[in-house]
């Protein structure tokens, strides 16, 4: 929360993206889709709740804060500063406002919020600020006379930071004014020695030019009006031949710092990342940072032009201009190493990817004959060899993208939210690569930023001219994805270009179904991937509980061109397909469902989709046979409305090209659509479903379709529950399908449980989770467990209401689905809260409104959102509470039809007491008629004698 206020409060009255509020709480990405929007509510309840105003102000894109600039202590910190300096060269104004400035100074800045990039910037920027503005303020002094006060307040700034050469610019002047020129004089020799022990450079030219000129008694000084800019240091170098950066280096302090730190530790560090990430200005940044301190400086030798170790070697020799010798091979390397021998220096080889397997022997044996020289290395793969550190260079955060990004276009961006959104797209669509952020930059001079955002579909075309002094192969994207794909072999080449299909990475097993094709045998696969790996062209993320190899975007697109140009992405599509198909079977109806292969499927969601959305297009009935196989899984893992999206395409895409399959798929659509509440489109799947199934007579396909009815016929008013079941029964034990009469058992049970016959449906509740253990039905157990668990809250039975919630909470995380997760502790909080353990029971609603999002059935989100009223009901936060009812409402009435209905009547009732407790009796009264209202509308006679039981306790409490 404090990192949210701190973000909006640091723009007052502007839009601040979600994106950017994320960055400003989470270093890496949020947990959820909707998190922010939690977090946002709960900083919301601590402002009510300290009887502050709502200021925040929501927006489609973000948040704002909707404050006057002047209630903001930093900016009218920033604002008397600024008003400081246009008051010069008028001194005593110029303190003035400094003091006031300074006087608004209290502690740390931005003290409390989380330490993550955004923040820890804006922290290091208002600190650099304060250093500035006490620094300005002595130099006001200064100008005012106040030569001897200042002196004893520079002597502290000094101590403080001594290497801030302008604070001994300062005391300098204010000694010799004050009539002490041999403390002055002396006052350099500190600063010489501090500098020159710390950092290994000698004083700037301000700092020497006044020590002069106080040798020679230049009485000047004392009149000399006072610098407007702190002292510039000595040039990077002393000796070597290192080019000076001609821009600024955004966003890499922390990767500067460790390898800074390794080079200090090794004596090889290499530099590894993809094509444009940026390591070539990395290494010039670490290496003019160290220039200053080696004493035989700091040496620079390409080696993009080398085509073998012997090359690499003469470069060397060209760069240290040991002259030529004409000496070949190891002679030449003995040349060199012999120059090196006792000096002390650090050698930068930049490009050596190309040459590994050359140059590799020749660094080794620098390194091993030459005792002080340091190598830094830059290149997409580890020359792995003894003693080298590596440092992989991952592409730039999002916000430093976006700094680079807009420092780099041709015309200032309006500061406006959307302007900045797009800002963020760009650079989410270009991996945050550096080089591909500076292509882009230069497009603005001809396109918009909307249109070069929509056109970076084709990013290579867009982004085709890059600088005139880049090398070749850096010169534009595609040349710099180009240079690294020329130096595979071809079975890397097709195991990387198929490995393009994948939009979220794949393991190692998916890999092998996809790109083990020609000479790429099976087992080979995961080996070529570990090489893509190394030459960082793919990147193996151990994030998650298995291995995902991914691929930055661009690197994809350029691997999608190629397999296109190749003639084989269909065929690699089709693979894609294929191996999506054999995952869906897994937890297909009537197979054998473990939580490990439920929790393959969520871990694949990505690939799911995309198999499906291909295959709607080429192949439709491939993408109705993994929906019809898939349906079990997005029922009992509460993702119904994503399986009803893409089951709906597919379905109609496909027609009737396959009947038998289509009905089998239209089965589970009756349910999908039933949830949806589009009960006509679901009436119209069932009679052509049953047409077809009557005919041909399969007694387990029509078993199948009668249970799925009756599971409908349990979320609507109108349901003939009983017809469906017996039917269904009949069949499947006809059948001898015994899943499919746990199954039975569980639709009978749910929906004896809406028609209130709380005992016979907790037989066959029981009966259901008996079978569904025996036949290890995992999604079947979710479901059956998730509804005994609501029979004990109708019951009254908080120990079964807790158990049963328990054991949800362990099926969800045994199977990694998180809809299912999050709903059980949402309840489950709800049981503790009943219990007596309120703070067990505000931590567990807290973790699981965290979790709240969009890919889940509304009702999880109604679920964890009346739980969390409840918990601040009852803690005394009404306004808190009454605002995440109005959510739970709008979630049930979203989904899952009676049911939904009937959980959003029992919302209502919550909040007709809410607001009873506040004395709002005509809130209460209404907020009653309407819990009667929907409860009847429901047919479930429990819920209606809750609002009727509720209405009558409001009466005599009225009366």
């Amino acid at each position: 929360m404090r990192g949210v206020l701190a973000a909006l409060a640091l723009d007052p009255g502007s839009l601040v993206s979600t994106a950017r509020l994320s960055e400003c709480i989470w270093a890496g990405e949020p947990p959820s889709s909707s998190a922010i929007q939690v977090v946002v509510s709960k900083l919301r309840r601590v402002l009510a709740d300290l009887g502050e105003p709502d200021h925040i102000v929501s927006h489609p894109s973000g948040y704002c804060l909707d404050i006057d600039p002047e209630d903001v202590d930093a900016h009218r910190f920033e604002k008397a500063i600024d008003a400081a300096r246009d008051s010069r060269p008028d001194w005593p104004a110029v303190g003035a406002e400094l003091e006031r400035a300074l006087a608004m100074w209290d502690g740390e800045p931005l003290g409390g919020v989380p330490d993550t990039q955004p923040l820890h910037t804006e922290r290091v920027r208002l600190e650099e600020l304060h250093r500035l503005a006490a620094e300005d303020l002595a130099e006001a002094r200064l100008g005012c006379g106040d030569h001897e006060r200042v002196a004893a307040d520079l002597e502290a700034l000094v101590s403080a930071e001594p290497l801030r050469e302008r604070r001994w610019v300062l005391l300098m002047r204010a000694l010799y004014a004050s009539g002490r020129q041999a403390e002055a004089l002396a006052a350099y020799n500190r600063a010489r020695t501090v500098l020159v022990e710390e950092v290994g450079a000698e004083p700037g030219p301000e700092l020497r030019d006044l020590y002069r000129s106080a040798l020679a008694q230049d009485e000047s000084l004392i009149a000399a009006e006072p610098a407007d800019a702190a002292a510039v240091g000595e040039a990077f170098r002393r000796r070597g031949n290192l080019r000076h950066p001609v821009d600024r280096c955004i966003g890499r302090a922390d990767e500067l710092a460790a390898i800074g730190s390794l080079l200090d530790d090794r004596r090889l560090v290499t530099v590894v990342g993809p094509g444009g990430v940026g390591k070539t200005r990395v290494a010039l940044e670490v290496s003019a940072a160290r220039s200053g301190r080696t004493p035989d400086g700091v040496w620079w030798a390409n080696l993009a032009p080398a085509r073998n170790g012997d090359d690499a070697v003469r470069a060397v020799q060209r760069v240290l201009d040991l002259g030529d010798d004409g000496f070949e091979g190891t002679a030449l390397l003995d040349g060199v190493c012999e120059a090196l021998v006792d000096r002390a220096l650090l050698l930068v080889l930049d490009n050596c990817e190309h040459i590994l397997d050359d140059l590799a022997p020749a660094v080794s044996d620098i390194l091993a004959r030459c005792r002080d020289v340091r190598i830094l290395a830059t290149s997409r793969e580890a020359l792995r060899v003894s003693g080298e550190s590596v440092f992989l260079l991952a592409p730039l955060a999002a916000a430093d993208a976006a700094e680079l990004f807009q420092e780099r276009v041709v015309a200032p961006i309006d500061g406006d939210a959307v302007a900045q959104r797009v800002v963020e797209q760009i650079c989410e669509r270009l991996d945050c690569l550096p080089l591909a952020l500076e292509l882009a930059a230069a497009r603005t001079q001809h396109l918009r930023l909307d249109e070069l955002r929509d056109r970076l579909a084709d990013r290579f075309e867009v982004l085709g001219e890059g600088r005139r002094d880049a090398l070749a192969h850096q010169r534009d994207l595609e040349a710099v994805a180009d240079w690294s794909y020329q130096l595979l072999d071809e079975s890397e080449r097709l195991v990387f270009e198929r490995l393009s299909v994948f939009s979220d990475g794949a393991t190692a097993d998916a890999a092998q179904a996809v790109c083990a094709v020609g000479p790429v045998r099976p087992g080979a696969v995961e080996g070529l991937l570990g090489r893509l790996v190394d030459k960082s062209l793919v990147v193996a993320d151990r994030s998650g509980p298995v291995t995902r190899y991914r691929m930055l975007q661009t690197l994809a697109d350029f691997a999608a061109g190629r397999i296109r140009a190749r003639g084989d992405g269909a065929d690699a599509e089709r693979a894609h397909a294929a191996w999506v198909r054999s995952l869906a079977v897994t937890v297909s109806w009537g197979a054998r469902v473990t939580g490990q292969a439920v929790a393959a499927i969520h871990d694949e969601d990505a690939a799911v989709r995309d198999a499906i959305v291909w295959a709607i297009a080429a192949d439709p009935v491939v993408a109705v046979e993994i929906c019809d196989d898939l349906a079990p899984y997005w029922f009992g893992a509460m993702r119904v409305s994503t399986g009803w999206d893409l089951m709906r395409g597919a379905l109609d895409a496909a027609g009737d090209r396959d009947l038998a399959r289509r009905c089998s798929a239209l089965a589970w659509a009756v349910v999908f659509a039933t949830l949806a509440q589009e009960t006509e489109l679901a009436d119209s799947f069932a009679a052509e479903a049953e047409r077809y199934e009557e005919e041909r007579g399969d007694r387990e396909r029509l078993g199948r379709l009668y249970l799925l009815r009756a599971l409908a016929a349990g979320y609507r008013p109108d349901g003939d529950l009983r017809r469906w079941v017996e039917v269904a029964r009949s069949h499947l034990t006809a059948a001898e399908v015994d899943v499919g009469l746990g199954h039975v058992h569980f639709a009978e049970g749910a929906g004896l449980l809406v028609a209130g016959e709380l005992e016979p449906a907790a037989e066959r509740l029981r009966g259901a989770i008996d079978v569904f253990g025996r036949v290890e039905d995992h999604l079947g157990l979710i479901l059956a467990v998730s509804r005994l668990g609501e029979l004990g809250w109708r019951l009254d039975d908080l120990d079964l209401f807790a158990d049963m919630h328990a054991r949800l909470l362990e099926l969800g995380l045994a199977s990694r689905t998180q809809g299912v997760v999050i709903g059980a502790r949402a309840r489950l909080a709800l049981a503790r809260l009943l219990q007596g353990d309120t703070e067990t029971a505000e931590n567990m609603a807290r973790a699981a409104l965290s979790g709240c999002g969009d890919t889940f059935m509304p009702v999880v989100n109604g679920y964890t959102f009346r739980t969390a009223a409840l918990v601040d009901l009852h803690a005394g936060r009404v306004n808190a509470g009454r605002a995440e009812l109005a959510t739970a409402i709008e979630a049930f009435e979203r989904g899952a039809g009676s049911v939904g209905a009937g959980q959003a009547a029992l919302c209502w009732i919550d909040l007709s007491r809410a607001h009873l407790s506040t004395g709002d009796l005509a809130a209460a009264r209404s907020a009653a008629d309407t819990a009667r209202s929907v409860a009847m509308s429901t047919a479930d006679p429990w819920v209606c004698e809750q609002a009727d039981a509720h209405a009558r306790t409001l009466d005599a409490s009225v009366s």
